[in-house]
C-alpha cells in the first residue's frame, strides 16, 4: 500500500494525503483530473461502472444480492448498473415508513418487480441504540462512524431475513430526495467553504472545532 495517498475522496473533491502522522488534503488534484480527462464519454464511465458491478456478483444468483436502496444516486446507478445486467437484487432500506427514501424507495421496487426490505422493524430506544454503537465499535476497531449503528442494526436484521452474499451500498448522497445541495451535517460547511476557496483550510476547520467539539 502506498502510505502517501492512502484515501480519495471524490465526492468533495478532495485527496487525502497521510504521511508523518499527518493527513494533508489537497483540493485541486481532482478538479486538474477531471479536465484531463473531460474527454471521457458518458458510455465510457456507464461501461466501466457496469464491469465493476459485473465483477462483485460473479457465480452469484439475484436473490443472493442486496443493495441498500436509500436516497442517493449512488444507489441507483448501481441499481441501474444491475438490472442492466439482468439481476433483481432485494432492495434494503431503513427507518420511518413514511420517510421519503423509504417510500421512494418503495415505488422503486415496485415499477422494478423488486422486493423491498424495509428494516429495523423495532422502534430503538436508547438502550438498544447503546448495544448497536458498540457492536459497531467492535466491527472496526472504532473506525467507522458511530451514527452507522442503524445501518448496522439494519443490515444484521435482513441477512437473518434473506440469504445475502453481496451487498451493495451507497456512500453518503441523498440528491435524489434533497437535490444537489449540501445537507445539515456539521462538516457541510467546512467542506463547502473550502471547496468554494472562501476560507482556509486550517481555519475553517479550527471553526468547525470549535463551534461542533471544542
Amino acid at each position: 500500500m502506498d502510505i502517501n495517498n492512502i484515501a480519495l475522496f471524490s465526492l468533495f473533491h478532495h485527496d487525502v494525503s497521510y504521511s508523518n502522522n499527518e493527513f494533508e488534503y489537497q483540493t485541486e488534484l481532482l478538479e486538474d483530473l477531471s479536465k484531463e480527462n473531460a474527454k471521457v464519454s458518458l458510455d465510457e464511465i456507464a461501461e466501466s461502472l457496469l464491469e465493476i458491478v459485473k465483477g462483485n456478483i460473479k457465480g452469484i444468483s439475484s436473490d443472493k444480492i442486496s443493495i441498500t436502496l436509500t436516497g442517493g444516486m449512488d444507489s441507483r446507478i448501481i441499481l441501474a448498473c444491475l438490472l442492466k445486467l439482468g439481476i433483481k437484487p432485494v432492495c434494503l432500506t431503513y427507518g420511518n415508513f413514511l420517510a421519503n427514501d423509504v417510500l421512494i424507495s418503495k415505488i422503486i421496487g415496485e415499477k422494478y418487480g423488486l422486493k423491498v426490505n424495509n428494516a429495523i422493524s423495532t422502534e430503538p430506544n436508547p438502550e438498544t441504540y447503546h448495544e448497536w454503537v458498540k457492536n459497531v465499535v467492535k466491527l472496526d476497531s472504532g473506525n467507522a462512524h458511530l451514527h452507522r449503528a442503524h445501518r448496522y442494526a439494519a443490515i444484521e436484521e435482513h441477512v437473518k431475513i434473506f440469504d445475502t452474499k453481496v451487498l451493495f451500498t451507497g456512500h453518503m448522497g441523498g440528491e435524489g430526495i434533497r437535490g444537489l445541495t449540501y445537507n445539515n451535517y456539521f462538516s457541510s460547511s467546512f467542506y463547502q467553504n473550502v471547496n468554494q476557496k472562501r476560507h482556509h483550510i486550517n481555519s475553517e476547520l479550527d471553526s468547525v472545532l470549535k463551534r461542533y467539539f471544542l
